[in-house]
């Protein structure tokens, strides 16, 4: 399987760690998840689908040198890494997962969805569609096992 970022960029607030989470709790609960494999800590939470290693940094909003730095452990020991990063532009954090392409890794960068109006259902509507997001993060991760079996 050739190595993979994932990069959910968006503006702060609109639900990317909370989407990742929620990435989590799907995949714990899919029937090709090893709990036994699984290591986690504040930063980070690293599980296996099957013998696929799947990273998540769960950092929000991070740091640029502490994110660069979780960023090339996750790669190094992960088969797909998930990250949250500000919206692509010149921005140190989306620099250091490019430098990734630049390296011969797969980045797939995609975005959270932005559900206008803002107030007051915002919060709610919210979350329905990061959760739904979730679950097309899910359906990529098994398509890109099943690809590359």
């Amino acid at each position: 399987m050739k190595k993979t970022i994932i990069a959910l960029w968006h503006h702060p607030d609109m639900g990317k760690r909370s989407t990742l989470c929620e990435l989590i709790d799907l995949v714990k609960r899919d029937k090709n998840y090893n709990k036994d494999k699984a290591r986690n800590s504040a930063e980070s939470e690293i599980l296996t689908l099957g013998s696929t290693i799947i990273g998540v940094d769960l950092q929000d909003e991070p740091h640029e040198k502490e994110f660069a730095a979780r960023l090339k452990v996750l790669v190094e020991s992960c088969d797909i890494v998930f990250c949250t990063t500000p919206i692509p532009d010149d921005d140190p954090l989306v620099m250091a997962v490019n430098e990734y392409s630049e390296k011969g890794y797969q980045v797939i960068w995609t975005s959270t969805y932005h559900v206008e109006p803002k107030e007051p259902q915002r919060k709610a509507e919210q979350e329905f569609f990061n959760e739904l997001k979730a679950h097309h993060l899910l359906n990529l991760v098994q398509t890109l096992i099943a690809r590359d079996k």
